[in-house]
């Protein structure tokens, strides 16, 4: 399930455990432009999280490979945040 959220949730990132990305690149304060294939992925994100990479390439128009590289450029220009949800209640049987 994909939610989307304005501002941080948490003090917590996911970045912490990818040393490539540890700190969220410099913000020019001018919003990070979304073109056609961004909007596209978002929108079948939002439907299904769990959308395969060839669906989401086949939507967007974009080659597999150009999907897998859109999550890092849009995390790194503040388009995009990564947030952990569970339910902290044991599970019943």
């Amino acid at each position: 399930m994909l939610h989307v959220f304005a501002g941080a949730t948490s003090t917590w990132h996911a970045t912490r455990f990818r040393p490539e990305h540890t700190a969220p690149a410099a913000d020019s304060g001018a919003p990070l432009p979304l073109d056609v294939a961004d909007r596209t992925l978002f929108t079948e994100l939002s439907r299904d999280g769990r959308t395969s990479v060839p669906e989401l390439a086949t939507a967007a128009g974009l080659s597999p490979s150009g999907v897998r590289r859109r999550p890092d450029r849009l995390r790194d220009g503040g388009a995009l945040s990564f947030a952990v949800e569970f339910d902290p209640r044991p599970a019943t049987t």
